[in-house]
């Protein structure tokens, strides 16, 4: 239970607001804040609210739950617009993604990518709202758009999984549970296992082929350098297991990819 800064009525430790006196609240420092600000002014989180629908905490200035699409507010300006999740192919790997038609020209897109690459129009890469250049947030679900890596201060984008620069994975699954991680979360709130950014790295490509409608994908071990199929389970040789989805080097007690939630086969030497 925590208590209301204003009223100190006592609350559910995952309440986004006082329902006894209305008090909205920063979750993290537990601060008053006003009706109309997204940030707290005393420790800069994110403040959120819960969709009426859904559940999920959200961003206060969002317009539409990313999640399921409920209007939040009386005159909503903006629909977000309707993707689907799919699996694609990358050159080393393969990923979730969201498909659909770009909200300015209707060409098929991943949101992923930030921008259309047909006529250029940028996007929000966490619900794929149309945005400018030049905006720090999306008005649709109020993610920043810009973050900078806590390891080396290198800008990037909403929904980026691994820094370019210091290889720095954000983790989006819990190793442990496979619940949902926000890029804020230093504990998973499922099973409270601690999630931490690190630099990790991704095990080398040999060569792919095609079996039926299953690619497959022949990786140097990052411990032995013998050629194996990661999704057979661990290297025979060494114990090293890497992702058979996303070429991720997992951890020794990591049961469930951090980066594309691939279940992980588990073996003996």
């Amino acid at each position: 239970m925590i208590s209301c800064p204003t009223c100190n009525s006592q609350l559910d430790k995952l309440s986004t607001g006082c329902h006894i006196c209305g008090q909205v609240f920063c979750q993290a420092c537990h601060e008053p804040a006003a009706d109309d600000t997204a940030f707290c002014s005393f420790c800069d989180e994110q403040l959120l609210m819960r969709c009426s629908g859904c559940k999920r905490e959200i961003s206060r200035s969002a317009a539409f739950c990313p999640e399921c699409g409920l209007a939040l507010h009386k005159e909503a300006p903006i629909k977000v617009p309707e993707y689907t999740r799919i699996r694609r192919n990358t050159a080393d790997s393969q990923e979730e993604a969201y498909s659909g038609a770009c909200p300015r020209c209707t060409a098929d897109l991943y949101i992923e990518d930030g921008y259309c690459g047909q006529c250029g129009q940028s996007l929000c890469t966490s619900c794929g709202q149309s945005v400018d250049e030049n905006d720090d947030i999306c008005s649709a679900c109020g993610i920043r758009l810009f973050f900078s890596c806590p390891l080396c201060d290198f800008e990037l984008t909403a929904g980026t999984e691994m820094c370019p620069n210091c290889d720095a994975l954000f983790p989006t699954v819990c190793s442990r549970c496979g619940g949902g991680v926000q890029a804020t979360d230093t504990r998973c709130q499922a099973c409270r296992r601690p999630v931490a950014i690190q630099h990790r790295h991704s095990a080398r490509t040999i060569h792919s082929f095609l079996v039926g409608q299953q690619l497959i994908r022949m990786i140097a071990c990052p411990g032995c350098g013998r050629h194996l199929n990661p999704a057979t389970g661990p290297c025979t040789s060494c114990g090293e297991n890497v992702c058979a989805e996303c070429q991720l080097i997992l951890m020794d007690d990591e049961r469930i990819c951090p980066r594309c939630g691939y279940a992980v086969i588990v073996g003996s030497l």
